[in-house]
């Protein structure tokens, strides 16, 4: 599961189109006011298949994400995505730093409001040193949910204009569930963001909704296509 933020220059494969629109983005408590560039996506032939497996994950996918849209891309899992790290990635360091991974400089109170967007604090003033506490490698002292509101935090403090979002919710209780849902509804908010769901609640933060099945896409809608597939 994985939380990506990107830069407006990261899609630079030959399959993937980017095209940067200025887009003026809504003042919110959990983070200052910015002007990011959310770029209109496509996905053109896109294929993939795992090294020993004869089916093909993804199999000639063509795919736009318009300027500022989010899409939820749904279907069983293992239905087709060629990148899907298990965890965040953290480091051996403190809990900031694991934060300002995208942004090293950034002043420790725009650190805090990106924690604030995540729903972190609570968890995080509760370790023993608090932002400064140490973890261990790959964040051992963490569980799964934490290290998933950590990297949520750090994609809110990158404030990239793309951002790519995989099943960030698979480790949370309903209650802190329903709460980073609403915080993520913010911070995609003027974002162009590819949400990979197989979780109801999570592929609702989309405009339009994807159908995946055997690596092609099947189906387009809204929410209520969400309601024939997920559960």
């Amino acid at each position: 599961q994985a939380v990506i933020a990107l830069p407006v220059t990261a899609p630079s494969a030959s399959a993937l189109d980017a095209t940067a629109i200025p887009v003026t983005a809504p003042t919110a408590t959990a983070r200052p006011p910015v002007v990011v560039a959310a770029p209109r996506v496509e996905l053109r032939g896109v294929g993939y298949a795992y090294p020993g497996q004869d089916r093909p994950a993804l199999d000639g996918l063509d795919l736009v994400l318009r300027a500022g849209e989010t899409v939820a891309l749904v279907g069983p899992s293992g239905g087709g995505v060629a990148w899907v790290p298990q965890d965040p990635t953290l480091v051996a360091g403190t809990v900031a730093d694991n934060i300002r991974l995208g942004e090293p400089d950034a002043p420790f109170d725009a650190v805090r409001r990106a924690a604030e967007a995540a729903r972190a604090t609570s968890f995080i003033e509760a370790l023993p040193d608090g932002f400064d506490t140490v973890l261990g490698e790959r964040g051992l002292r963490l569980s799964g949910g934490q290290r998933q509101r950590l990297a949520v935090a750090r994609a809110a403090l990158r404030d990239a204009p793309l951002v790519v979002l995989d099943e960030f919710t698979a480790h949370l209780d309903d209650r802190t569930e329903a709460e980073l849902l609403a915080a993520m509804a913010e911070l995609l908010r003027d974002r162009t963001a590819l949400v990979i769901a197989h979780r109801r609640r999570t592929a609702q933060l989309a405009d339009r909704v994807v159908r995946l099945v055997d690596g092609a896409i099947v189906a387009e809608g809204d929410d209520r296509l969400v309601d024939e597939v997920l559960s």
